[in-house]
């Protein structure tokens, strides 16, 4: 056929197989995944490269809304350009802006936003919004169960407007107001938002998940506690899934308690809790790598704001993944399947796996390459990053029928 392209490599999914991947040159989605390897492939890559589906990451903060007052941040096509710096080709964006999509009116403009980009970008509702509109549509939706930067919050659990998100995805950002108003009087940022904020809030996700039967999942897991709060829902029942973000597996607060820049919500928590996240991301207990990006001015971090860019490192953070032990069969389904299925049920296309009609684009990992973190690298507007100066043996790169990005 003289549109289509073979690729012959070692495939990662559930295990490594050696295949030929057949992509349509004109759509760029897959045709289909031979393990005979029976044609004559246009290109065969070296035997120790691994290839994974593109990554998808269902939690950025991509800063754009209808104001355009946080353009200078971050705008959908600057971080779609630092998502596939990233490897990432498909993503979801939070609603805590100036303009949130609170009603089904807000949510269509917002979608309109996000047209006739290289990346497809799903935002999410806002949980505290119009339910009745909201709820009317097969959206995902956003709660925030303490205040975080911009947008509005959930004080009150008992609210029966649950009932319209009955079956539907709610991703909740878990940090007690009431804990955090008990601490305010402390001067350090983790002390005022300490792990006691994390684990009363997922107790009462996890009730909201339970009685209005929610896809839920909890958003960037700091610690051990709120680790094993979610693990023991999903062994009663619960439909509820977890996030880990990069800051969370890789700084602790040991390490970094001195540094304003890293100053994120939930806190970076201690050693002991990087440890516990990483060891389980080992053995394919988190349910999804998600960034967390939040881009702010190198000047806006200096004052106080909340938040890390990771987008355009996730490529990045899944190499020192591999370097730390993690099975590429894991990082399969952490970065690629599990995220893609939450996004394939909103978007126009698919992503995450090896099937046919799905995203073609794909990351290759090359074992005998290296990377390093530079500012010259980030597409991102903020122009930094926590990995700068890091290098890590191995190189993901992110390439379509164009060649590499």
């Amino acid at each position: 056929m003289k549109n289509e392209f073979i690729l012959e490599a070692n495939f990662v999914s559930s295990q490594v197989k050696k295949a030929q991947l057949h992509i349509d040159i004109y759509s760029q989605q897959i045709l289909g995944f031979d393990e005979s390897c029976a044609r004559h492939a246009n290109l065969i890559l070296p035997e120790d490269h691994l290839v994974f589906p593109g990554f998808v990451d269902i939690h950025v903060h991509c800063r754009q809304d209808a104001s355009g007052s946080l353009n200078y941040k971050e705008d959908f096509s600057s971080a779609a350009q630092a998502a596939l710096n990233g490897g990432v080709v498909a993503m979801m964006d939070m609603p805590n802006t100036p303009c949130p999509p609170v009603d089904l009116q807000s949510y269509r403009e917002k979608e309109l936003l996000v047209q006739n980009l290289p990346v497809e970008i799903i935002p999410f509702a806002d949980g505290g919004g119009d339910l009745f509109s909201l709820g009317s549509q097969d959206l995902p939706f956003k709660i925030y169960m303490g205040p975080s930067v911009g947008g509005a919050f959930l004080c009150e659990t008992e609210d029966m407007r649950f009932n319209n998100l009955r079956r539907k995805l709610v991703s909740f950002h878990c940090e007690d107001y009431e804990v955090m108003q008990k601490y305010n009087h402390e001067r350090a940022h983790g002390r005022r938002r300490p792990k006691e904020a994390e684990i009363v809030s997922i107790k009462k996700a996890l009730e909201l998940i339970e009685r209005f039967d929610l896809e839920g999942i909890i958003c960037h897991i700091s610690s051990r506690e709120g680790f094993e709060l979610v693990e023991d829902a999903k062994n009663r029942g619960i439909h509820v899934k977890l996030e880990v973000a990069p800051h969370h597996l890789f700084f602790s607060e040991e390490a970094y308690r001195a540094d304003q820049y890293f100053q994120v919500n939930p806190p970076l928590r201690t050693l002991m809790d990087c440890v516990f996240l990483l060891e389980r991301f080992k053995k394919g207990k988190i349910d999804f790598l998600a960034t967390d990006h939040a881009p702010h001015s190198l000047q806006e971090k200096k004052e106080g704001t909340s938040g890390l860019p990771h987008l355009d490192t996730y490529g990045f953070v899944v190499g020192k993944l591999l370097e730390n032990g993690v099975p590429p069969e894991i990082i399969y389904q952490t970065c690629c399947l599990n995220p893609g299925r939450i996004i394939n049920r909103y978007g126009q296309q698919r992503y995450g796996d090896w099937k046919e009609g799905f995203h073609a684009r794909f990351n290759v990992w090359d074992p005998k390459g290296n990377m390093q973190i530079t500012q010259e690298k980030i597409k991102s507007k903020c122009l930094h990053s926590p990995f700068l100066g890091e290098q890590i043996l191995g190189e993901m790169r992110l390439w379509d029928l164009r060649g590499e990005q």
